[in-house]
């Protein structure tokens, strides 16, 4: 079971009990942050800020397996002039720089569907937390959809983290 400590200091609140299997898993379809990803179970959705920025955070999932989106609302028109490569350059920073990785296993580019640029990361956080995600940048949005997952549970939980990371799509580029 994650530590409250590492959830809280995530802000993840997730479902307890065990996850269905992933043939079961619905669609969860976001209008308003336009996105749509696969889930396990219901979505518990709230308003967030990310760097002083307006955020949605979608959360799912349960204590050992928890799966999360923050759809940063940061429109590239109030960038700084700086393309979404480096934009997700800076969020990935600033998301492992407050987590406080023990290892960061990978950290690369990655395209997240139809030209949407972004990037791949995995880490090993404190108390035996292995942090997993993906960071897609639209024209609109920047995305932080991440798994949070006991070490103890990742053999079982790798198909549900494939599952949830590469399902989310953004609706808008």
């Amino acid at each position: 079971m994650l530590p409250v400590v590492a959830l809280a200091s995530q802000g993840v609140l997730a479902q307890i009990g065990m996850l269905p299997p992933v043939s079961t898993w619905r669609e969860y379809r976001e209008n308003d942050d336009g996105f749509v990803v696969r889930v396990p179970n219901a979505v518990k959705a709230r308003e967030w800020r990310d760097a002083g920025r307006p955020a949605g955070y979608y959360v799912t999932g349960n204590p050992q397996q928890s799966f999360s989106v923050l759809a940063i609302r940061w429109p590239s028109g109030m960038r700084a002039g700086k393309d979404a490569a480096a934009i997700a350059e800076e969020t990935t920073k600033r998301a492992l720089t407050g987590m406080k990785p023990e290892k960061v296993e990978r950290d690369e580019p990655q395209d997240c569907g139809e030209g949407v640029p972004g990037r791949s990361l995995r880490a090993q956080l404190p108390d035996d937390i292995i942090y997993a995600a993906r960071v897609c940048v639209t024209s609109g949005n920047v995305y932080r959809v991440e798994a949070f997952v006991d070490a103890a549970q990742w053999e079982e939980a790798d198909l549900n983290v494939k599952t949830f990371l590469e399902s989310f799509k953004p609706l808008r580029r």
